[in-house]
């Protein structure tokens, strides 16, 4: 949200009419610039001064239990009261109070008026404003997230016989891939391999076995801090017809002992890797060259 809406106005102005000196805690996560944590505490508490400029804001970091928070806020509580002082906490419908086991009593405000915060900030990221300030917020909330590496999966799909692999090409390309693409959240990664086989290819595979986990450097990726780290599984069990999908326009079954790296010597009509694969390539022909003895 970018501004207090009428159901937190109405809360904090039944507490501040009640009592005269009132401290507003907000939860600070330890997540920079996400969905549901989109504001830094700083622009929040403007926003709350903004309307109650008489109010003492405080931050609380999250904790990962209710117990530990509710410590935490106690002892917040503890350094700002006097020995001989009371506090009362207050909270609206689906706030703290239900997971608060501290000391400190609570009273539940009845709010007349119930709104949704996704909702709101879902309509707000779908607006794009033209002025300079918006752009600042922008440039802000990008260069404040946390730097991570993007996971991908690779997934080596061989023959019975481990003579023959499976390779795909997409359009505009020469060169062929392995087949794989990016993790979804909460998605494990073998999960995610046989997924992205089967929206590829149309089959489905079993037995993944790990090979390598390699830094890729993807061109999107070229200027940017964060980076793809992909899984390369490799299998002799699919099941199906191979059929080009999603983005592949060909999939090809080769000889995998002609298959080149895009800076090998080799005859000019042979099949060779992106030069994005080529460190999972030659993982790959380690690992090929254990399991089968070939030279």
């Amino acid at each position: 949200m970018d501004s207090l809406h009428v159901a937190h106005e109405k809360l904090i102005s039944t507490v501040v009419n009640s009592h005269p000196n009132v401290y507003i805690f907000l939860g600070v996560s330890p997540l920079k610039c996400t969905v549901t944590n989109p504001l830094p505490f700083d622009a929040r508490k403007a926003m709350l001064l903004e309307k109650f400029p008489a109010v003492n804001v405080l931050y609380i970091a999250d904790k990962k239990d209710d117990y530990a928070w509710s410590k935490a806020l106690d002892a917040q509580i503890a350094d700002l009261i006097g020995p001989n002082q009371k506090a009362l906490l207050y909270g609206g419908r689906d706030s703290f109070l239900d997971g608060y086991t501290g000391r400190y009593p609570t009273k539940e405000l009845m709010m007349e008026t119930f709104v949704s915060g996704s909702t709101i900030r879902k309509e707000i990221s779908a607006a794009v404003v033209s002025s300079p300030d918006f752009r600042k917020g922008v440039i802000w909330a990008t260069a404040n997230q946390y730097v991570n590496a993007v996971p991908t999966v690779d997934a080596a799909i061989f023959s019975k016989d481990y003579s023959k692999i499976l390779l795909a090409r997409k359009d505009g390309e020469t060169d062929y891939r392995f087949i794989g693409g990016f993790v979804n959240p909460g998605e494990d990664y073998f999960r995610a391999c046989g997924r992205e086989v089967k929206e590829e290819t149309g089959l489905s595979v079993s037995d993944l076995k790990f090979v390598t986990s390699e830094v890729i450097q993807d061109w999107r990726y070229a200027s940017e801090k964060h980076k793809i780290t992909t899984i390369l599984f490799v299998t002799n069990h699919a099941e199906g017809k191979p059929e080009a999908m999603d983005d592949i326009v060909e999939l090809k079954w080769v000889d995998f002992q002609e298959v080149y790296t895009d800076d090998e010597r080799g005859p000019e009509d042979s099949i060779r890797v992106m030069p994005v694969h080529t460190s999972l390539l030659r993982a790959l022909r380690r690992y090929h060259k254990q399991i089968t003895g070939a030279e």
